[in-house]
């Protein structure tokens, strides 16, 4: 793969058939490191099948991707996030019985090292290993709202819809990614929220993560026009346009695809 200074990732041709359909049709990008980076297209146009071509759910019928030069094409879902792919879900994948803190903690798993017997021998080291825990929660939580620290130990279901999403994101950030994939992260709330969630991730991707690169699936052309750097079109699987929202919303087969105009 060919990489420039700044290039974080890079995908060449990759496509995805379903039998006689074609979902994902030989599409190339690249992202750069700190860039957040706009997915756009009608339903069906195949964004949510290259987030899962991207993070391994699928595997590609033709074409690679990489992240920092290394190829990552055909390893599985697990190993990808370790290599420094992380996402959300269009549907919520929360357990709302369980805490806040308990959520989050699933996208610690990976860090933790002690076991079953830990928490009835070891104690000590558990307890360690579990402060250690509830203060590197704490800290993304309180990233996105300080008063998602107070709820803690409250179930998710307790919390609002916009603090849902705050926190499977900030249980995507504690893989510590490199690349984060983010699929309709406003999905279900309405547009003042949108704009507030938007707001946020912006701002703690500047504060927090200026090297953190995003790419977002998002309907709501206000939220991409205020947060993305570039953005992407796609339709019927194949990419119609790249550039700036402004140059790719003056794109004609995109304004008749996707802003039936």
């Amino acid at each position: 793969m060919t990489r420039n200074s700044s290039e974080l990732f890079n995908c060449e041709r990759l496509t995805k058939d379903f039998g006689g359909l074609r979902a994902v049709d030989r599409v190339d990008f690249e992202v750069s490191e700190g860039q957040i980076v706009g997915l756009i297209g009608p339903n069906g146009a195949g964004k949510t099948t290259l987030f899962n071509l991207i993070t391994g759910v699928y595997q590609p019928n033709e074409g690679r991707f990489g992240l920092r030069e290394e190829d990552l094409t055909g390893l599985m879902p697990h190993q990808i996030k370790k290599k420094g792919i992380s996402r959300t879900f269009q549907q919520s994948r929360l357990v709302l019985g369980l805490s806040v803190y308990d959520n989050l903690f699933v996208g610690m798993l990976e860090t933790f090292h002690s076991g079953f017997f830990d928490t009835l021998i070891r104690r000590s080291r558990f307890k360690k290993e579990l402060t250690t825990a509830i203060e590197r929660a704490n800290q993304l939580l309180k990233q996105f709202n300080e008063e998602l620290v107070e709820k803690g130990f409250a179930p998710a279901s307790e919390i609002s819809q916009i603090d849902r999403r705050r926190l499977e994101i900030c249980r995507a950030l504690a893989t510590e990614p490199a690349l984060l994939l983010l699929d309709e992260p406003s999905a279900g709330m309405t547009p003042e929220e949108s704009i507030e969630l938007m707001s946020d991730i912006r701002r703690v991707q500047e504060n927090y993560y200026p090297r953190l690169s995003i790419i977002l699936v998002e309907h709501d052309m206000m939220v991409i026009e205020g947060i993305t750097d570039k953005v992407i079109a796609l339709n019927y699987g194949k990419k119609i346009a790249e550039g700036t929202f402004e140059e790719v919303t003056r794109n004609e087969e995109l304004r008749e695809a996707y802003l039936g105009k």
